[in-house]
């Protein structure tokens, strides 16, 4: 019998889950006295584990049993507990992780315009909170074409619905405060003038969180093309998705630069998908150094962001 290596030993143990939540319960607590609103933040963290965990057990992402996915969430969350937040980059994550648990249920059915509705009405939330959200919305049409092929006259149109009714609802209540100009104002926000590939703004945290999450997608997207054909076609089509999701936040990052704590967030959802895949179903040696190397890059980069202060701020 074959010794376990220690990134097996470590990634298929039950008490890593567990363990990781401490630490993420451990490092929020510790942050708490300097952002008193921390809870907001830990609330947005908890309800989007638990959706990647959904995700992972309904669709089956990793071919063994790991929770993997939501550990590496997690993990990855940490990287931007420093990160300025308010409601957007709260509720939006969710609303992401949301959005894919529910639009997945519709793989290769052309008849669920009641799972798009539902789906795209996620994303008409995420949007009322931050209008520029609406830009990833031709990019999960093609998502819904390429990769979940769903795509019909129908579920176009329950896409439109689910989107706009959030919007219907917002239009309701300025109706009843008398200011129902407002909801133009809101949307007329997204082809307003934007500072467009302004990245001098990024200070070194946030470099260093992007080349971090990069490096680790870049990692993950190559481990899974090598290895895809021992996959379901099923599992291929959505990581599909999530590779091209990880795109839509690069250029969402770089095209609004004004945005970047919150295009951080969401980075960290296809990424973790992608670096569990590369941790759960690796096991040679040199896989076992990159596991440490990644482990000890992540914690080292989580410290530097906590407690180092930017010194371009």
């Amino acid at each position: 019998m074959a010794k376990k290596r220690i990134q097996e030993k470590i990634v298929n143990s039950r008490l890593l889950f567990p363990t990781i939540l401490i630490y993420g319960a451990l490092l929020m607590a510790l942050r708490w006295n300097s952002q008193p609103q921390m809870w907001m933040q830990g609330l947005s963290i908890a309800s989007t584990t638990i959706l990647m965990l959904a995700l992972n057990n309904r669709y089956a992402l990793l071919r063994v049993y790991s929770r993997m996915v939501s550990i590496a969430y997690v993990v990855l969350s940490m990287l931007l507990l420093q990160e300025p937040f308010g409601l957007d980059e709260t509720l939006i994550p969710v609303c992401f992780a949301a959005f894919f648990f529910i639009l997945f249920n519709a793989y290769q059915d052309r008849q669920q315009a009641g799972t798009i509705f539902y789906a795209f009405c996620m994303m008409g939330i995420a949007s009322i909170f931050r209008p520029q959200i609406l830009y990833f919305v031709p990019i999960l049409w093609f998502i819904l074409i390429v990769f979940i092929l769903a795509f019909s006259f129908r579920t176009f149109i329950a896409s439109l619905l689910g989107l706009l009714l959030p919007y219907w609802l917002l239009m309701g209540y300025y109706c009843y405060r008398g200011t129902p100009s407002l909801i133009f104002s809101h949307l007329t926000a997204i082809i307003q003038p934007q500072d467009f590939f302004h990245i001098v703004a990024f200070n070194e945290h946030q470099w260093a969180t992007f080349a971090a999450l990069a490096l680790l997608s870049i990692i993950g997207i190559i481990h899974f093309l090598r290895n895809s054909h021992l996959d379901k076609i099923k599992i291929r089509m959505l990581y599909g998705a999530f590779m091209v999701l990880q795109l839509a936040c690069i250029a969402f990052i770089f095209a609004l630069p004004e945005y970047v704590s919150l295009g951080l967030r969401l980075m960290t959802i296809p990424t973790a998908i992608l670096i569990a895949h590369f941790l759960s179903l690796t096991h040679t040696w040199l896989t076992n150094i990159a596991f440490l190397a990644i482990t000890i890059l992540l914690f080292l980069l989580t410290l530097y962001n906590l407690w180092i202060p930017s010194s371009l701020f």
